[in-house]
């Protein structure tokens, strides 16, 4: 309950022990009895129907199979997704019919080959850990999504900014080096750490391209500024360089979109300022050590490349750096 999902008792015992039962656990009495399947009964009617019916009862005692499966096809067919936990052969439509059907400890061969998951050891603490899990996976894929779409908006726009208002030509081989370092820090955000929720997540797609977008094109502004100021002397008052070589110009682009790139990973990871780790505000906990050990490396690395990579090496044509 404290993870968001609102649980339902559906039960073949007298409607008195689900009451009791539910009474002690916090679930609410509201517990419907047999009579409400028959058909003369209104309570369906009145409720407008078995999904509003399912909807605002606390449970069901005194079922069949048959009604266990109406109950989660109710609830399906009003956008719900259902779980349902089971142990016998009674069960077995039903959890087969569950978007998430658990067979608990103890199970009946039927329920277990119905269910999606297998509980091997009795109590219900596993199915409250694999719901933490599941959203911890969901956030990192989620901050592993904005990640690539700034990256690439950053890359895209960069260029096409290059390419159209400027003469500097940036060599595609350079390109090439920089994401073969970034690929490399790719695969640590898989275990990066992260809080689970306290509400079921969905995907919104529109909403993780517009947070990508925002922060791929702060990075397209501060590196076309950044090219603007060393291609144009005098432009500022604190820039005391001129007339820089264009191979030089390559290292420190090179650099600035590789830096950007890899800080862009704690921008991605958390809805709040990257030193907010604040869970009352379900911002994302402190970077975990293997995500942070391969940024650092690329960090480091990518610095020695710039500063030390020899002219005379080239990995294809144009601009040497």
């Amino acid at each position: 309950q404290k993870r968001g999902c609102e649980v339902k008792m559906i039960t073949g015992d007298q409607r008195k022990i689900g009451i009791e039962v539910a009474r002690r656990l916090h679930m609410g009495t509201y517990i419907f009895c047999p009579e409400v399947w028959s058909s003369s009964n209104s309570a369906i009617d009145r409720a407008g129907g078995l999904p509003n019916l399912a909807l605002s009862a606390h449970g069901f005692a005194g079922v069949h199979p048959e009604h266990k499966y109406k109950v989660v096809e109710a609830l399906q067919s009003v956008g719900h997704t259902v779980g349902m936990t089971g142990d016998g052969v009674n069960d077995a439509p039903a959890l087969a019919l569950a978007n998430v059907g658990i067979a608990v400890a103890d199970a009946t061969d039927a329920a277990r080959g119905a269910a999606d998951i297998v509980l091997t050891q009795e109590g219900l603490s596993t199915i409250v850990i694999a719901i933490n899990k599941a959203r911890i996976i969901f956030r990192r894929l989620e901050s592993y999504i904005i990640y690539r779409l700034a990256s690439s908006c950053l890359i895209l726009g960069f260029f096409t900014l290059l390419v159209t208002s400027t003469r500097f030509e940036f060599p595609t081989w350079v390109l090439i080096l920089l994401s073969i370092v970034n690929d490399l820090t790719v695969i640590a955000t898989s275990k990066d750490n992260m809080r689970t929720s306290n509400h079921p997540l969905k995907w919104d797609v529109p909403k993780l391209a517009l947070i990508a977008a925002t922060i791929g094109i702060i990075g397209v502004v501060q590196a076309y500024l950044f090219l603007y100021l060393m291609m144009n002397e005098n432009r500022v008052f604190f820039w005391k360089r001129s007339n820089l070589q264009d191979c030089r110009i390559v290292a420190a682009i090179y650099l600035d979109l590789a830096i950007t790139i890899q800080l862009n990973i704690f921008s991605a990871r958390t809805r709040r300022f990257i030193f907010d780790f604040r869970a009352e505000k379900d911002a994302a906990p402190p970077p975990s050590k293997i995500l942070m050990a391969p940024v650092l490396g690329a960090l480091i690395g990518s610095t020695f490349l710039a500063v030390y990579w020899p002219a005379t090496v080239r990995l294809g044509s144009g601009t040497a750096m």
